[in-house]
């Protein structure tokens, strides 16, 4: 999941800039050197969130799991 939001992330900073860049007319080695930082400095930023939700969604499956596990044994037990 990280790999996807970093992928993500990153092309839509690279793309963002290079419209920014060929909108207001500037140096297309400027530009390319902002969007090059923009790719790497947000595909790091979309790692980490990815990496995050990832395990946020994990725990949470996990937790859901055990407790529906947790009441069928009560069930038993009652039954």
């Amino acid at each position: 999941m990280g790999r996807i939001y970093g992928g993500i992330l990153g092309l839509l900073a690279f793309q963002t800039i290079l419209v920014r860049g060929w909108i207001h007319q500037s140096d297309s080695q400027g530009t390319l050197w902002i969007a090059w930082l923009g790719l790497i400095l947000f595909a790091a930023v979309g790692l980490v969130v990815g990496r995050v939700a990832g395990q946020i969604v994990k725990e949470s499956v996990i937790g859901r799991v055990n407790a529906e596990l947790a009441a069928q044994e009560e069930n038993k037990k009652k039954g």
